[in-house]
Order: structure tokens, then sequence, then C-alpha cells
């Protein structure tokens, strides 16, 4: 009797019977810890195939490139439609959820079988992990104004009666867009008087505004703003170097009657200093993109009306089609227009200048004054100054541009209209907002 009331040994009876108890815990949690390692990769690889998707099929229009360029981004994230038993399917629009209406978002499916481990026990040797990701660009690119200097104080500059509008292509109101200021200055956007309006989407900055209320919805202190949406683009931009092998023009005038000479890779040079644009010139463009680079400063002369490239506006669908763009680079010095003088430029639609109606390099940080006096100034594409301030002056004329991105800016008793490039070039334009909706 006494050895059934012995209690020696009943731990390890115990030890024994709860370390079964634990190790099968253990073999569930690594199962599961698998399984959500598996789930993360293949979110990964759905997030990337949704959004290579999207973005491919906004610049080329065709479902077939777009989805296959879908996969090769999830083969990049390690799974490959049809490797390992995994399927990658790129639905254009999505069959589910609710921007299934939308042609142009992308919805991936990443389904992966995963082998289990302990799970095999209870009769389960695989689980299939599946991801789920859409992509698209519900915005429509929302901004069109950057100013870029990311500590300077009064980066945003509005004087007098100054006016910023959401403007009109050819009679037609355009959608309007918003204003980047990235400088963390306490007074990054600077107001003096109470003349000046605004009619913008949004005017957004890191820092803070001084001066008076108007313009009034003024967001302060946001994290993350937007700067040069075109600093990656630009980078093979041409310079000194492209004006070689017959592509220059040594005359200090250029009329409508001088002999431009055929661009060398995209590019037509002008030499001489503060070359003078006379009236009815035009500078034509290509569907490539050409580019007139003026080494040394360029000046619009009295009375005359310049166009640099053309386009077709289509007003049944506020869009420009068939742009033969042209760029107006400047390289030294800047542009200086006398009184009563036009120019029009239609941007290029493709190449490093995509988008760039008129621009001076970074390294060329030279005040670029838009207007003054009684000139006037139409551009289907960006003012592009990312080193330089980018003044306009004087309400005898005016500025449409469909983008500036500015180091600084400023806006004195001057009229500018800003329509949104995005909206009015939907197929070809380089600032996209391609983002995760679901």
């Amino acid at each position: 009797m006494r050895i059934m009331r012995e209690e020696d040994g009943q731990m390890i009876v115990i030890t024994a019977l709860s370390m079964t108890l634990l190790l099968g815990f253990m073999a569930v949690a690594l199962d599961v810890s698998v399984l959500f390692r598996a789930k993360r990769n293949a979110q990964i690889a759905a997030d990337t195939a949704a959004t290579a998707a999207a973005l491919n099929y906004y610049y080329n229009q065709s479902v077939s490139t777009a989805q296959a360029a879908g996969k090769a981004a999830s083969s990049n994230n390690g799974i490959t439609n049809g490797t390992n038993g995994a399927t990658v399917v790129v639905n254009m629009p999505p069959k589910n959820g609710p921007n299934t209406a939308y042609t142009s978002f992308a919805e991936a499916i990443v389904t992966q079988p995963n082998a289990t481990y302990f799970a095999k026990v209870f009769g389960i040797g695989s689980v299939n992990v599946v991801a789920r990701a859409v992509a698209g660009d519900p915005a429509g690119g929302k901004a069109c104004n950057f100013v870029t200097n990311p500590t300077a104080p009064d980066a945003l500059d509005l004087q007098g009666a100054y006016t910023i509008s959401a403007g009109t292509v050819n009679g037609v109101m355009q959608p309007a867009c918003g204003t980047y200021v990235a400088s963390t200055s306490g007074s990054a956007i600077k107001v003096t008087g109470n003349g000046g309006t605004v009619d913008a989407s949004f005017i957004a900055t890191a820092g803070g505004a001084s001066g008076n209320t108007n313009p009034t919805g003024v967001t302060t202190g946001v994290v993350g703003i937007q700067s040069d949406p075109f600093a990656t683009q630009v980078l093979s931009a041409p310079t000194a170097a492209s004006c070689s092998g017959g592509n220059t023009v040594t005359v200090s005038t250029v009329t409508s009657t001088t002999k431009i000479p055929t661009p060398v890779n995209g590019v037509v040079c002008f030499s001489a200093t503060n070359v003078t644009l006379g009236n009815g010139l035009i500078l034509s463009g290509s569907s490539s993109g050409t580019v007139y680079v003026f080494e040394n400063g360029v000046t619009v002369g009295t009375g005359a009306t310049v166009n640099v490239g053309t386009a077709t506006w289509d007003p049944t669908t506020s869009q420009f089609t068939g742009t033969l763009g042209a760029t107006m680079e400047i390289l030294q010095g800047t542009l200086n227009q006398a009184s009563n003088s036009l120019l029009n430029i239609f941007a290029p639609t493709a190449g490093s200048t995509n988008g760039i109606a008129i621009m001076e390099p970074a390294s060329n940080s030279t005040t670029l004054q838009v207007q003054f006096g009684s000139n006037n100034e139409w551009f289907d594409g960006f003012i592009y100054a990312p080193s330089a301030l980018v003044y306009a002056q004087d309400n005898g004329g005016g500025v449409t541009a469909t983008g500036i991105v500015a180091n600084t800016e400023k806006l004195k008793a001057s009229s500018l209209t800003l329509p949104n490039y995005s909206s009015a070039n939907p197929y070809t334009t380089p600032l996209r907002e391609i983002i995760l909706v679901e």
C-alpha cells in the first residue's frame, strides 16, 4: 500500500505529458510562422505586380504588355507564374472590389503553395497562400507647381494683386492643380497684401506661412512633400557636348527665313550670346521630342510671336493629341522677352525632356523671369528651373503654363494660369501617381 501512496517520480510523468503538449504548440507555431512569412512575401509580389502593370498600361495603353510587366515584377520579387505551382494573375480592369469600372486599374492575384511541417500529421501537407492587390491612378496627377528649395524662407513669395487660377485651354476649363512647397522654413510661404487670389486644388508646405492670411487653405507642416518630379528623368538632358556635328546655329538673330539645321540626336543648338528670335519663327517639334539648346541666353523680340512645337487640342476630351513637341533649354543666361511678345511652346511627350516646355537645368541658377510688362507666354508643358528663382511681375500680360518646377517662386502683381498638365496629356505625362488602392 505504501507503493501506491508513493509520490516520487510524478513530476517526470507530468513533465513528459507537458512536453508533448508544448511540442505540439511549437509545431503549430512553426507552421503558422512559416505561412505568415509566405503570406508577406506573396503580398509584396502582388503589390509590385499591380503597381508595375498599372504604370505600364498608363504609358503603353496595352493590356497585354501591362500584364506581362506585372508578372515580371512578381517574378523579380520571388514568385514566378507557373514555377513551383505558383500562379500570378493580372486583371485589367479588376474583377472584384470597388474598382471594377476602371480599365486602367490593375488587379494582381498571387497564389503560392507552401509545404507544412508538423501539420502533415493531420493530413495537411500544403497550404495555398493567396495575396491580392489593386493599383491605379485615381488622382490623375494632382500637383503641377513644385517649389523645391528645402530650407529657404519666402520660397513661395506672393505679392500685391497676384492671381493663381485654374486655367482654361482653348476656352475649356481644366481641373485645378496643387502646389507643393518643400521648404521647412517657418515662413516658407510669404504673402504680402490682400489683393491676391488663388484657385488651386491645394497648397501644402513642409514649413509654415507668414504675412497675410490670404490665400486661405494652406496646409503647413506636411511630412513627405513631393519635390522635383523630373529630377531623375532629366539626367540625360542635352548639355554643351550635344552641340556638335553640324547642328549649331551661329547667328545672333534668328528669323523665319533662317535655316535651322537638322537635329542631331534630337538636338539643335544656338551658340551666340543672347540669341534674338524674330516674329513668325517656328521651331518644329517631333514625336520623340526636339530640344533647342541656347548656350548663352535667348530673347523674344519686340512684338514677335514665336512658336515651338505643335499639338492638336481635342475639345471633346479636353486633351492634347498628335503632339510634335519641343523644349527650349537655356544652358547659361536666361530668357528675355521684349514688349508685346508672345511665346508658345508645346512640350515633348517622350524623351528626357518629356513634359518640359522651357528649362534651365540644375547647373543654371540665373533668375528666370517669365513675365513682365505686356508680354505673354502659353506653354503646354512645365517651366523647369530647379536651381533658379522663377519670377513673374506686372499684370500687363500673363503666363499660362501647365506646370512649374522652381527652386523658389515669386509672383508680384502678376497673373499665372495653371491648367493641369496630366489632365491635358493623360497618356504621356511623366507625373504619375500610381498608388495601391486595395
